[in-house]
């Protein structure tokens, strides 16, 4: 039996058990070495920890730092005999620190028929690697160690369409360098994701500048911006430059630490519609924040900004932002909304999803009940295992009247004492799992 998609744990903070895998992938090395047929239909090679097992960083083992140079040297050697694969991600993050693989992440610049690539606290260290031709569509590079110009080289691909890169370092004139000629090349860009800090927020904004300006990402259609609130002006620059793109779907991170970004409330959001005119999609979302933080302003005004955007059909907001109300006794919490969710809910998020239905039901039917805005969705950070998830409801129109008894959990708007309405409007759960584009799909709960 031969497989197309190989996944490791690496080992969910457990130092003992990354060694381990460095073990595992030794052994496929060598499998690999004397079987091709196996080496071929390899595709997929996937390294991360599953979201349900995270545990905080322990302290590395003796000779740890052997063993993850072992680890590079058997990736090396297996990326080498993989001429199929397709799809590798190499996620570290839950290692508490940057894995060093420079063998490996040479090679794999090399692979032709690479079509996404995700690298995540793990770094090359050798510089800026040499471009080489390849099929790269999707790339997520973060936390890639002080040196970020090597992996411009993953970047330089003119099939470029999803991009996400999160940065802490300082640059230089080489990052600026590096970087220019990949992102002039990317005219097939339709999502992009940028999450920085203050030592580079200046580099950033500048980039999407000149990308948007020269019209070199005509095809842009998704943004995800996490960035300091520090220095506004640079702010400015990126808010300003987004009008030049068909923004469909925006991702604004507007609360860091539990501070929102100056200026920001409702009038905030109308503003914005001047700027994304085209915006259907709004997600305002946060960053570090573990406690209740209320948007400013109330829901009336909230809905007047929000009718400022004049397609708007979905609006994300944490649970952290959300005054959840408190159903009486008598009222059971799924009476909300028609439907239950679909999902296997956190129990972080079972304790409050019925409040949170009372808030879209309120929300959707009586603050905004405009015809176009017919979602509103709700991200949740489980704050025991580390990883996001969300639930959504919807709104619907019936044409036909649903009879109303005794325990029915149908709510309508506009209903008329004789039955006779043409027209009902209803909440109900979304049974479409919602797509968290910023975050990496095996960071979701599902």
């Amino acid at each position: 039996m031969v497989y197309e998609n190989l996944h490791f744990e690496i080992g969910h903070g457990d130092a003992e058990k990354t060694a381990r895998v460095a073990i595992s992938l030794e052994k496929l090395c060598e499998l690999f070495h004397y079987a091709w047929r196996y080496r071929r239909a390899t595709t997929s090679i996937t390294i991360y920890d599953s979201c349900d097992a995270r545990v905080a960083p322990s302290t590395p083992p003796p000779d740890y730092d052997q063993y993850i140079a072992h680890m590079d040297l058997s990736l090396r050697s297996i990326l080498h005999y993989t001429t199929h694969l397709t799809t590798f991600v190499m996620d570290a993050s839950t290692t508490g620190q940057i894995l060093h693989l420079p063998n490996a992440l040479s090679i794999l610049n090399m692979v032709f028929n690479l079509r996404e690539v995700a690298l995540l606290s793990v770094c090359c260290g050798r510089g800026q690697l040499p471009h080489m031709g390849g099929q790269v569509q999707h790339a997520i590079i973060r936390n890639a160690g002080p040196d970020a110009t090597w992996y411009s080289s993953f970047l330089d691909k003119q099939r470029l369409s999803r991009l996400d890169i999160s940065d802490t370092t300082s640059h230089d004139g080489r990052w600026q360098e590096a970087f220019r000629a990949p992102a002039a090349s990317w005219a097939g860009l339709s999502c992009l994701c940028i999450s920085c800090t203050d030592n580079n927020l200046l580099d950033y904004a500048n980039l999407i500048e000149r990308g948007l300006a020269k019209s070199s990402w005509p095809r842009l259609t998704s943004l995800s911006l996490s960035v300091p609130f520090t220095w506004m002006p640079a702010l400015d620059i990126l808010l300003a430059n987004v009008s030049r793109a068909p923004i469909r779907c925006f991702r604004f991170t507007v609360n860091v630490d539990g501070r929102y970004l100056p200026g920001f409330g409702p009038s905030f959001v109308r503003e914005m519609g001047k700027n994304l005119s085209r915006l259907v999609e709004l997600i305002l979302d946060h960053s570090g924040v573990s406690r209740y933080a209320p948007l400013p302003g109330d829901l009336n005004e909230w809905a007047d900004g929000l009718r400022g955007l004049r397609e708007i059909r979905t609006l994300v907001l944490p649970t952290a932002f959300v005054a959840i109300p408190r159903a009486p006794p008598e009222h059971r919490s799924q009476d909300a909304v028609l439907g239950m969710p679909h999902q296997n809910m956190s129990p972080s998020l079972q304790r409050i999803w019925g409040g949170l239905a009372l808030y879209a039901r309120h929300f959707m039917l009586n603050r905004l009940p405009l015809p176009s805005f017919d979602k509103i969705c709700f991200l949740h950070d489980d704050p025991r295992l580390g990883y996001r998830e969300a639930i959504a409801f919807e709104r619907k129109v019936l044409s036909a009247p649903i009879p109303m008894h005794r325990g029915d959990r149908h709510h309508m708007s506009n209903a008329r004492s004789n039955g006779k309405s043409t027209a009902k409007h209803i909440v109900r759960v979304s049974h479409i799992p919602y797509d968290m584009f910023w975050e990496p799909k095996w960071r979701q709960r599902r």
